[in-house]
């Protein structure tokens, strides 16, 4: 008896160490449901997410995992710079065949206000946590948003001139873990105010922006 009983555990361990074999040559070949994280390349992120090396760090720590991320750039309008009175860009990041973060910055005649923060984060709770970017910065659950001082000539399509126009830039992480974890929030922080300083630079604002050169930190303890 005690022979078999050693055998037994012979072969008991030696079954764990064969299935311990075939679980790390799934994950090292990518296969199912071990697929591996596909790579975010500096020279693939979006131009509008500004500095290159900061935005992949940022998606790195923000993104869901995907074997493989594409990455798409859209303008629309002509910058105050050359006389525009309409601006829009977009950045949108696709994974697993759906969109999985999205920016937009657009010319605004908002004002630094609650209602401006419950429309860019698209969320009529007054709860998000402000920071200090521009003339102002809000983050709740999966977005983020700036508001930047851009222009004090111009005008927006059926507008009337007024003193000063804003650009808001918004983020929006589409999948997230609820509540978004820590990581995810300082995340979607460095990507808007990268977003936020590329679009004042490429709308050729006339105002400053008033922009930090690093993003605030956010939550407990910022």
């Amino acid at each position: 008896m005690k022979g078999l009983a050693s055998r037994r555990g012979k072969v008991s361990i030696g079954a764990l160490a064969l299935a311990a074999m075939a679980m790390a040559t799934v994950y090292i070949f990518g296969l199912p449901p071990f697929e591996r994280r596909g790579e975010i390349k500096a020279s693939d992120v979006c131009e509008t997410l500004g500095n290159s090396s900061s935005a992949t760090r940022a998606l790195g720590a923000t993104l869901p995992d995907e074997p493989e991320y594409s990455f798409r750039d859209t303008w629309n309008g002509t910058p105050v710079s050359i006389g525009g009175n309409y601006f829009t860009i977009h950045c949108h990041i696709y994974g697993g065949g759906r969109v999985l973060f999205h920016t937009r910055a657009q010319l605004t005649d908002h004002k630094p206000s609650d209602d401006w923060v419950k429309k860019a984060l698209h969320d009529k709770s007054p709860k998000a946590e402000k920071f200090s970017a521009g003339a102002m910065g809000a983050i709740r659950g999966g977005r983020a948003a700036i508001l930047v001082p851009c222009s004090s000539s111009a005008r927006l399509p059926g507008g009337t001139p007024r003193f000063s126009y804003s650009l808001s830039v918004e983020v929006e992480l589409h999948y997230y873990d609820r509540p978004a974890s820590q990581k995810v929030r300082q995340g979607l922080t460095d990507l808007a105010l990268g977003a936020a300083q590329y679009a004042h630079k490429r709308n050729g604002c006339n105002l400053p922006s008033n922009l930090p050169a690093k993003a605030p930190k956010v939550g407990p303890g910022a």
